[in-house]
């Protein structure tokens, strides 16, 4: 590091309090603990540098002295001038260059002395004065030299003098060793490649070896020194560890011994799945960087010779100020070297070997250890660290080099000391203060027994294990926690969610109130985790009080551990790891949640049932030093336990020192075995005996149970394929020989071993297995084949087996499934037969053997063999207590659930509890002594065993961090804690830090703090909740605590304050064993202060749950509470009435409060002066606020917690025909409560809402909410329902015979019937209410018939609530809704973002609603959120407003309805992204889909539909003369409404005029195709002539229908006409031709133009395009469609005979020659194209002068645009005329009076006969194609009688609605608006000359 990059030091920063009653100790370590002690000192220097010049400047002239000494001025050698090297960053040793072994050794302990140094500096202190601050001084190889002599400076004088002997007694020393030494390499190349390659470095003098015994090291060695030359042996140099060693010797002696130690080692065994006793040692190998063979005999000369010199300097022991550890046990043993003790440390520093841990053995208890270095967390500290695990000793480095390389230049200053880790855990000090040192005070033993255990969970520190199938039963785990005592609920007994649930719910009824349930699953089991954690997760929102989770057969990744933590709410949570590896997994998972109890169960190989191979001890030897790193973490010794004395060493952590270490104690023990035999127990009496009397193994025996029977015990594999400790009964027997025998073969030598050991096997399931063979002949007595029983003995025997009589009942309930089954299918085999109805299985059995008595006789059938042997193998069931067959699942049959029994022997055939499974501990049954001694007594005598023992202890380690720690932590995030006052600034803190924010807060209160702000989860009769004191003081950014009342043992409250105002905003107190928590509230109705208070009895002697809220008039007060904020005194109904009707007086839409409204919403002003619509009109979304009040007095007639009220749903829906609210309006509102149900997470309400103006219902309005965690009274739950529309279309017979038969639906008249073609409209809603005390529901409606549309049947269904909706089942399935929208295809979409504005206290004071959830922010926290969070409607209004600000159309008046539902809470200032999409078309409404998310998260906030009205829309049909070849076709295949019309069609013609009108949509088109030219020809080719066959009885009426119409022309005023000429009662076909194609004829034109424009308006009313308020008009024919398609006036079928015989009459009353050609067609005539001065007058003139000339008819027959378009019908002649006469007068625009004289012109040279004339195109005419027929001119007046009778046929009189057409329709005749006023009706009547 540069000297640029270091920041000196400052003087602030934290300060480490040292002392007190803890001793200290300073070490020095060796120089192999660094490898660059000149980089390490450079780095100290920039930081320090004013402390250490003055001291480096003398060491540098001593290391001068050195090299003039020896004559050595080398140019790279650092001895030339210490100072540069420190101080020039050019001056450093190249790559590779190491400094000599003597140079380095100084240049280590300067470094050493300089921490030494610095340490003195900033504590201000003498090195005497420091030196007396310690209670021992020791150090490690060489730094036992720096350790004596900085013991006996008293001066800083006397620290340089001595610092410059130790330097020369280093660097002579190790010179001196150097020259004895022969350093030469001896090592071939390849074996020292191979030692680099195993990463074992380079071959040196000195080798590190970890993880052997020390014994073998040394007989290793022994073996070595038998080979290896003299002067070249190997030594046993430093003992650091039992089980970490170093060897030093010749490099070739210690490669060869590396070779040796390796050797034993294979890395291809899987030791997980291999006894401990079988596994090879394993061991670290690593050279350390050394030449020279320190602390061995082979330095001996070097020393003797040092001794020599006579420049030793002096040493004595009456110098040394403080104890130096190493140096004062040398001379206990010698007291003789008191006055030459530098020759001891001659003799430590070079031949000595060093026992390190006979040096530190006077280090017992708690200590403060400094490590001056080298090396920092790789140096003598962590040896130490892992030497004295679980002792609470702190080791810190000072100067830590860690931290210097990760310094930047913003850092405050350079740390003093640090502790040790150099992970995030790890704290650093600038300041270190010692404090006098005081003794100990002798805690009390009690307390102390289980200090960790009881601060963490309260309890005593015996815990009873989760085991299947003991701790199944909540019973007995009720006892448990009934006396006192930690126990787990198994789950492995529950293999499905109700009965597990049930379980769960029955123990939180039975145990003390406060107390938590432990859950304990199994993490092999995936299946069983999948519902189980859901089920617990839905368990604790329902306030289940679930409070741990304990995982056995694995450990989850840190990630899915954090998932059950949050998802289930977790108090503590904790795992039972199989291996080393495993136990450093759970303690990642504990590191990431710091403040939460880990419970580490750790029970080894001993344990019983499921266990691992791993020995007890081994693996918590290897990782116990990591374990009390980790603070939360409660240590849980399990396996081999049963009594106080047994145990003791495990709690006191005396077991450790038979393995040479010190005292590692467990904080809890966890008991199985020994439970199983209690009295409260369900395990079998005989079970409980055969426990007490199996003798059990010492732990060293217990491996042998996996090779067979020991002391009563055997391993068996169990299903899941791993080793499972079990009693060695017989079965259990039998199942060990054959895991050796037959379940390891493979599966086909397996089935063959079967067959062939059948008769034995047989034999064995029979006598000795509890699972016995089920084929059995009731005749011989004897086992048979499944094949070889009759059926009637397969019944017998499941009763046999599955019912025994000793129990009277089903062994388990899916047992009666299977005989049920079975018993069915008998009876499908044999015939039915009625079964007595008893309820007795016997008596059933034997009713069916007397009905058919060949059931004794009949042998099973294969197919019935194999369907048996499926019907015992289905999942989720119970597996049978039998073996069917022997087959391939057989290990499945034999294994599979074998542990019921032993709870259960009555309910087992055999009732032998030397056939069944017995899981037990190995060494644990030991202590099985008695038979039924009731559990507590059990526990009791265990915990009172060690309160006698409790003297025996050490003080143990803290549990979590006390509050100097936890500030410590937390001012890394520049909390602080000055003057009574604890401040947050400004920004976020994670989970881990917010909880120690509550701790720290809670140290400061005292224990009662502490207990209070610790406390996750108070429970109260039963249920859970998450304590709400935890939640108003929870962190937030810039939270400022004052503390108040400080006393003895902390402050009697605190208050949390306005930073900006100093006001309290909540408060927390203690007044004697009562603790009060209040929330102030300043935004209420009125401005007033009001304060919602909690209060909370302290119960220290209640150490589980001391904290328990007083919920005594706490509903009450938070009523009062938020009745004080939202009305202030203002009162309302009393909470005795319920009423289902709440009418609010009349309300005026004021617009100043709607602009105020408006403003709030965005918290802006508006955009524009006046934002409303037009006439006033209010945004949808402000009718809610008129409502607010009326739900909430709703809600306070209940006496509900309200507190998490959550808005789930809002719904406003303009009512059709009726205009917006607008500015004057005065509005009636009604709310009533239409549903009210209990969910699993709360109360659901919907409000129903209805908006009267005038006495008219205008609006219609839904809230949905949800009262989280309440249930309410059954009585008061109901449900109004809401009706709901089906259409039933009766396809088939089966159709009507399927809802007739439906026992809800009726016909209200008798004789009414249904037939195939109709459609059924049902309107039903179903109810809920209680009903003599159970939830019914009642289905009810009206059926309407669609056409004709009249009442015909009724829906009534009435059934329980809980039953299956079959009415709504059967309308899902056979019809479908009405008012459905059409969805359209997806869409992108168009992307908005918005932010909400930080103003929800000016919305809640403009609408009125002053929830303080939205306005409080100590209330927003108390209900789990940590602003103050949105109000729903307030989202939801931001978002329309952006609708109608973004969305073309959208707007005050055509926004008309919103459904929103809201997923998640919104906070101010919190950008979201709204997505609109236009979706659906409704009724030419546009439907859009919004959601909204936050920004940068898929977290969708609100979902919602918006309803826009389209804009006044008129739709247009078109008359003849638009028709063309091929028209519509193509809508045929693109729409199913299309289909529908022109099928009708199609099926119409065919049946009254023998045409198929769409061949299309028919399967007729070939048949017709053989007999002529059909109508879809027509349209698709214009052929000229199409003929009509009248064969059959079908054409007999079709030739009727024709010569019909024809005798109606008969009897009018133009008999002479014939509309089908030639056409006679005998006619067998009749033809239509026409020269220019049919489709020009009119009764061919008509009716396809009036289908085509039917099709078309289906096909755009299918897309939801037309609007029901839409205004229609018809031109010429197009009125038929319009009326045809927008009114019920007609049917289709209708319209269509009227258009047909329309078009039929119009092309007969027109004179035709032979070939069918008239002499009339129609021009269209623009007047403006003649002349800018020609007017509609002077065309109607020119018309008149062509008729006066000619005497040829011509009229202006449509007035279509005035002005510009007017169409003329008459002779062809007579428009030709016209056609030049407006030409001549376009070239001539100067006078337009001539036109008679053009007229005159023209009219000479007329043709003689119309057909003649073909007319063309003029400059201001225009003819219309196809049309020969002069409509709507006085022509065919003649026909107006007949087709007035025909109209009157067709319209349906029942369905002429005039109301319904008002506004809307525009007739041709007037051109106006229809109307039914006076004036209108004056109007038609003299237009059409009616009366």
């Amino acid at each position: 590091m540069s000297k640029s990059n270091i920041v000196p030091p400052t003087g602030g920063g934290e300060t480490l309090y040292l002392g007190s009653e803890t001793p200290i100790l300073a070490v020095w370590g060796g120089v192999g603990f660094t490898r660059l002690p000149l980089k390490d000192l450079r780095d100290l220097y920039a930081l320090h540098k004013d402390d250490l010049e003055e001291f480096l400047q003398r060491c540098s002239q001593t290391m001068r002295s050195f090299a003039s000494d020896e004559g050595e001025r080398s140019t790279d050698n650092v001895q030339q001038d210490l100072m540069e090297w420190i101080t020039d960053s050019s001056r450093r040793l190249p790559p590779g260059h190491a400094l000599p072994a003597e140079v380095s050794g100084v240049v280590t302990a300067i470094l050493q002395i300089s921490r030494y140094v610095i340490m003195c500096r900033r504590c201000r202190l003498t090195p005497g004065e420091m030196a007396q601050s310690f209670s021992a001084f020791s150090g490690h190889s060489v730094g036992i030299v720096v350790a004596a002599w900085m013991a006996v400076a008293d001066s800083w004088a006397s620290l340089y003098d001595l610092t410059n002997v130790v330097m020369s007694d280093i660097y002579y020393g190790i010179r001196q060793a150097s020259t004895i030494w022969d350093q030469r390499a001896r090592v071939s190349q390849a074996m020292a490649t191979e030692c680099v390659r195993r990463g074992e470095g380079a071959p040196s003098s000195m080798l590190s070896i970890t993880g052997l015994e020390r014994s073998k090291i040394t007989k290793a060695i022994d073996e070595m020194n038998i080979i290896l030359p003299e002067g070249r042996t190997v030594h046993l140099a430093l003992l650091n560890d039992v089980d970490s060693f170093v060897v030093a010797g010749s490099p070739e002696g210690l490669v060869a011994l590396a070779s040796r130690l390796r050797t034993s080692q294979s890395s291809d065994v899987d030791e997980a799945h291999t006894p401990v006793n079988d596994r090879q040692p394993r061991c670290s190998l690593q050279f350390v960087p050394s030449h020279l063979p320190f602390h061995s005999p082979l330095l001996q000369k070097a020393a003797t010779e040092i001794r020599k010199k006579p420049n030793q300097h002096r040493l004595r022991r009456d110098q040394i100020r403080v104890p130096v550890w190493g140096l004062d046990s040398l001379l206990e043993e010698d007291p003789s070297l008191a006055d030459n003790l530098e020759h001891c440390l001659v003799e430590m520093s070079l031949s000595q070997p060093v026992d390190w841990p006979k040096t530190l053995e006077p280090m017992t208890g708690r200590w403060q250890v400094l490590d001056f270095g080298p090396g920092g967390s790789n140096g003598i500290g962590m040896v130490i660290n892992k030497m004295k695990p679980g002792t609470q000793t702190k080791i810190y480095t000072v100067c830590p080099a860690e931290r210097w390389r990760t310094r930047t230049q913003d850092s405050p200053s350079a740390n003093l000391i640090s502790t040790l880790s150099i992970g995030p855990t790890s704290r650093q000090y600038c300041n270190v203060e010692f404090v006098a040192r005081e003794v100990s005070r002798q805690e009390q033993s009690n307390e102390r027994v289980a200090s960790r255990f009881m601060h963490a969970m309260g309890l005593p520190n015996v815990l009873v294990a989760g085991m299947t199938p003991t701790t199944c039963d909540p019973g007995l785990v009720a006892a448990i926690m009934n006396a006192g005592f930690y126990a787990e609920l198994a789950t492995g007994g529950y293999h499905d969610a109700p009965s597990l649930e049930n379980a769960v719910w029955a123990l939180a009824k039975s145990i003390p109130s406060g107390r938590l349930i432990t859950v304990n699953i199994v993490y092999a089991n995936p299946q069983g985790l999948s519902w189980m954690i859901p089920l617990l997760a839905s368990l604790v929102r329902k306030g289940c009080p679930i409070g741990g989770l304990v995982i056995g057969a694995g450990v989850p990744s840190a990630e899915i551990a954090a998932e059950y933590i949050k998802v289930l709410e977790l108090s503590y949570i904790g795992f039972k790891p199989a291996s080393a590896s495993a136990i450093y997994q759970v303690l990642e998972i504990a590191k990431s949640h710091p403040t939460l109890p880990i419970l580490l169960q750790w029970t080894g190989g001993r344990a019983g049932g499921h266990h691992s191979f791993e020995d007890f001890h081994q693996p918590i030897l290897e990782t116990y030093h990591a374990i009390c790193e980790v603070s939360n973490v409660l240590l849980v010794a399990g396996s081999g336990f049963g009594d106080a004395d047994g145990s003791w060493p495990y709690i006191s952590g005396g077991w450790s020192s038979q393995f040479g270490r010190q005292p590692m104690p467990f904080d809890a023990i966890l008991l199985g075995t020994c439970i199983m035999t209690t009295l409260e127990a369900k395990t079998s009496h005989d079970a409980k005996q055969a426990l007490v009397n199996a003798r059990g193994v010492a732990d060293a025996e217990w491996l042998s149970t996996l090779k067979g029977c020991t002391g009563g015990v055997i391993s068996v594999i169990s299903h899941l394929g791993e080793p499972m400790h079990v009693l060695a009964t017989r079965g259990m027997r039998l199942w060990a020989e054959l895991d050796k025998t037959l379940f390891t073969l493979p599966k086909d030598k397996m089935i063959t071993a079967l067959r062939s050991r059948r008769e034995y096997l047989i034999s064995r399931l029979n006598d000795d297995y509890q699972k016995v063979w089920f084929g059995f002949d009731y005749v011989s007595n004897k086992a048979v084949d499944l094949a070889d029983m009759t059926y009637l003995d397969v019944l017998r025997r499941l009763l046999e087996l599955l019912h025994p009589d000793t129990r009277g009942d089903w062994t388990f309930p899916s047992y009666q499934k299977i005989f049920n089954a079975f018993l069915e299918r008998t009876m499908e085999r044999f015939g039915g037969v009625p079964l007595d109805s008893s309820s007795i299985p016997q008596e059933k059995l034997d009713a069916v053997a007397s009905a058919i008595p060949h059931l004794a006789f009949h042998f099973l059938s294969l197919e019935d063999t194999h369907y048996f042997v499926d019907l015992c193998q289905q999942k989720r069931q119970k597996p049978v207590p039998f073996i069917p067959v022997l087959d391939s699942e057989f290990p499945v049959w034999f294994k599979k659930d074998p542990l019921w029994q032993s709870e259960n022997l009555d309910a087992t055939y055999h009732r032998d509890a030397g056939r069944v499974c017995i899981l037990c501990g190995p060494v644990a049954v030991q202590h099985c002594k008695e038979v039924n001694l009731p559990v507590s007594t059990l526990l009791r005598q265990i915990h009172h065993g060690y309160t006698a023992k409790g003297t025996q202890l050490t003080p143990p380690a803290a549990w979590l961090d006390d509050k100097h720690d936890l500030l410590h932590a937390l001012k890394a995030l520049h909390v602080n804690l000055t003057d009574d006052v604890i401040q947050h600034p400004d920004g976020s803190l994670d989970p881990v830090s917010s909880e120690r924010w509550l701790l720290l807060l809670g140290s400061q209160l005292g224990e009662w703090g502490r207990r209070l702000f610790g406390a996750q989860k108070l429970v109260f009769h039963g249920q859970s909740y998450e304590n709400p004191v935890r939640r108003i003081f929870s962190a937030r950014p810039g939270i400022l605590v004052r503390l108040l009342e400080k006393a003895k043992y902390g402050y009697g409250g605190a208050e949390i304050c306005d930073r900006a105002t100093g006001l309290v905003d909540a408060r927390v107190s203690i007044n004697g064993s009562t603790i009060t928590a209040a929330i102030l509230a300043r935004c209420s109705l009125g401005g007033h202060l009001r304060e919602l208070s909690f209060q909370f009895l302290y119960d220290r002697s209640c150490s589980y749950a001391p904290i328990v809220e007083i919920t005594e008039g706490r509903t009450q007060r938070i009523l009062d509470f938020y009745h004080s904020v939202l009305f202030g005194s203002t009162m309302i109904r009393s909470k005795e009435v319920k009423p289902h009707f709440l009418q609010h007086s009349s309300l005026t839409v004021s617009k100043s409060h709607v602009l105020a409204w408006m403003r709030a919403v965005d918290g802006q002003e508006l955009d524009a002066s006046d934002p409303l619509g037009p006439n006033g009109e209010v945004p949808i979304e402000y009718a809610t606020i008129l409502t607010l009040m009326d739900q909430w007095r709703h809600l306070f007639t209940w006496d509900w917690d309200i507190t998490k009220l959550l808005h789930q749903r809002t719904m406003v829906q303009m009512r059709d025909d009726h205009r917006m609210l607008a500015v004057g309006d005065e509005v009636r509102v009604t709310t009533q409560i239409r549903a009210l149900h209990n969910r699993d997470s709360g109360i659901e309400v919907v409000f129903d809402i209805r908006y009267e103006r005038e006495g008219a219902r205008i609006m219609d309005c839904i809230q949905q909410i949800m009262i989280l965690g309440q249930r309410a009274a059954e009585s008061d739950c109901s449900d109004s329902g809401e009706p709901i529309t089906w259409m039933l279309p009766l396809r088939s017979e089966s159709d009507v015979q399927a809802i007739q038969a439906k026992p809800w639906f009726s016909l209200i008249d008798g004789n009414e019937s249904l037939n195939v073609g109709q459609t059924l409209i049902f309107e039903i809603k179903r109810e809920t209410r209680l009903q003599d005390g159970s939830s019914v529901a009642s289905t009810t409606g009206d059926v309407w018939l669609q056409e004709p549309k009249h009442l015909c049947g009724k829906v009534n269904l009435m059934c329980k609530a809980t039953h299956p909706d079959v009415v709504a089942d059967f309308m899902k399935r056979e019809a479908s809704r009405t008012g459905e929208p059409l969805r359209l295809p997806l869409q992108t979409g168009m992307t908005f973002q918005i932010t909400p504005p930080d103003n929800s206290i000016e919305y809640a004071v403009a609408g009125g609603d002053y929830n303080p959830i939205h306005t409080i922010p100590t209330f927003s926290r108390f209900s789990g959120f940590e602003v103050p969070v949105y109000h729903g409607n307030h989202t939801i209004a931001l978002v329309l407003q952006l609708i109608r600000r973004e969305i073309p159309g959208a707007n005050v008046i055509t926004l008309r309805k919103y459904d929103v539902t809201f997923s998640a809470v919104v906070f101010p200032r919190e950008k979201l992204t709204v997505l609109v999409k236009h979706v659906a078309m409704d009724e030419g409404r546009v439907i859009l889909s919004i959601s909204a998310q936050r920004e940068g998260s898929e977290e969708t906030v609100l979902a919602a539909e918006v309803v826009l009205d389209p804009p006044t829309t008129t739709l247009l049909f078109t008359g003849q003369g638009s028709q063309f070849q091929g028209m519509g076709l193509d809508m045929i295949a693109e729409s199913r409404a299309c289909r529908r019309v022109w099928a009708e069609a199609d099926a119409y013609f065919e049946h009254n005029w023998g045409l198929l009108f769409i061949s299309a949509v028919s399967t007729l088109l070939t048949d017709i195709m053989k007999t002529g030219f059909s109508i879809t020809q027509i349209v698709k080719n214009n052929p000229k002539q199409t003929t009509v066959n009248f064969c059959g009885k079908l054409g007999m009426q079709v030739r009727n229908n024709y010569l019909d119409i024809q005798r109606m022309l008969s009897g009018s005023s133009t008999p002479e006409l014939e509309l089908f000429k030639g056409l006679t009662v005998k006619s067998r076909s009749y033809t239509f031709f026409k020269e220019d194609g049919l489709l020009s004829m009119t009764q061919f034109a008509q009716p396809a133009i009036f289908v085509l424009e039917k099709a078309a308006f289906e096909y755009l009313k299918e897309q939801g395009r037309v609007s029901h308020n839409s205004h229609f008009a018809g031109h010429s024919l197009g009125e038929f469609a319009a009326l045809g398609s927008m009114t019920s006036i007609m049917s289709a079928t209708a319209a269509l005979k009227a258009v047909f015989i329309r078009g039929a009459l119009m092309q007969a009353a027109t004179p035709r020659d032979a070939l069918g050609r008239s002499a009339f067609a129609m021009m269209a005539v623009d007047p403006t194209r003649v002349g800018k001065e020609c007017s509609e007058e002077h065309i109607l003139r020119i018309i008149d002068q062509i008729v006066n000339r000619t005497g040829l008819p011509l009229q202006m027959v449509n007035f279509n645009i005035k002005g510009h378009q007017y169409v003329c019908a008459g002779d062809k002649r007579c428009l030709e005329l016209l056609q030049r006469v407006t030409d001549e007068l376009h070239h001539d625009k100067s006078n337009h009076d001539c036109s008679e004289i053009l007229v005159a012109k023209y009219a000479s040279k007329i043709a003689a006969s119309a057909n003649g004339v073909s007319l063309s195109r003029g400059t201001a005419t225009v003819p219309l194609k196809g049309i020969d027929v002069p409509f709507h001119s006085s022509l065919l007046a003649p026909m107006r009688g007949i087709f007035r009778t025909i109209l009157a046929d067709c319209v349906n009189k029942s369905e002429v609605q005039p109301e319904v057409l008002v506004g809307k329709w525009i007739p041709n005749v007037t051109g106006k608006p229809f109307a039914l006023d006076d004036a209108y009706v004056k109007l038609v009547g003299e237009m059409t000359s009616s009366v």
